[in-house]
């Protein structure tokens, strides 16, 4: 073989890799491209946000708004769902079209503070265990129904009723929890009565605060956890004997 020849071999063999390799890298780049522009869902501030509120109520107010922007422009941490957020606090004073970070939001016992009490309520408290209050599942933030069962009712026989829908969870176990680590919850210890009762701490119109202190007094009461987002009322009749079993 002439060296004119391997000359020309070569040039191809060359050309054919330096072909291949263009064509990678133009590949590489095009798919970094493609990747960088795809969109990703991510959540911003629909209106200036105060801190103190709690993702819940957030949630419900549609103060927070879903968006797809380019992948290239998401900050680390971002929220891709609000599942990230639940039972979470707010921590930062949030301007409007904000992008929403991990670093937002905080566990009520890590913000140190309660889920802030909403204009026209007030916070009281129900003494719990863990058979009436759901298990011990209910923490800050969290939406909940109060049942309450009376030995006698209107008509003179007992009867088991939801007297309240849709309360807000101001402190809920996580706070008795931590009341045993540092010596007092996020309402400066009211979260656990002296011989270890645990506390949960509701949101309510005080209309409604004497209606738990009535079932309180003269029935039993239970707590039920509703689902996240869900603040459908439902109506009850309640139940008595003949309802029950007939």
């Amino acid at each position: 073989m002439t060296n004119r020849v391997v000359l020309i071999v070569v040039a191809i063999v060359a050309g054919t890799i330096a072909t291949v390799a263009s064509y990678l890298y133009i590949n590489a780049i095009r798919q970094q491209i493609e990747t960088e522009e795809a969109a990703v869902r991510v959540y911003v501030a629909g209106k200036n946000l105060v801190r103190n509120s709690s993702a819940e109520d957030l949630l419900a107010d549609r103060a927070i708004h879903e968006k797809e922007i380019p992948r290239k422009y998401v900050p680390e941490g971002a929220i891709t769902s609000t599942e990230e957020i639940g039972g979470k606090v707010l921590i930062i004073d949030t301007p409007k079209g904000a992008i929403l970070t991990r670093s937002h939001f905080a566990s009520v016992e890590a913000a140190g503070m309660p889920v802030q009490t909403p204009p026209g309520f007030r916070a009281v408290a129900i003494e719990v265990n863990e058979i009436t209050a759901a298990g011990k599942k209910i923490v800050s933030g969290d939406r909940v129904d109060v049942v309450a069962s009376f030995d006698q009712g209107p008509n003179g026989k007992p009867l088991t009723k939801t007297v309240l829908q849709n309360v807000l969870v101001l402190q809920g176990f996580e706070a008795s929890a931590a009341q045993g680590k540092t010596g007092g919850g996020a309402f400066g210890g009211a979260s656990q009565q002296q011989g270890g009762r645990p506390l949960v701490i509701l949101a309510l119109a005080p209309a409604d605060i004497e209606k738990l202190l009535f079932s309180e007094n003269y029935g039993a009461v239970w707590l039920t956890l509703r689902p996240a987002r869900d603040d459908r009322v439902v109506p009850t009749g309640g139940q008595t004997i003949e309802t029950v079993v007939k």
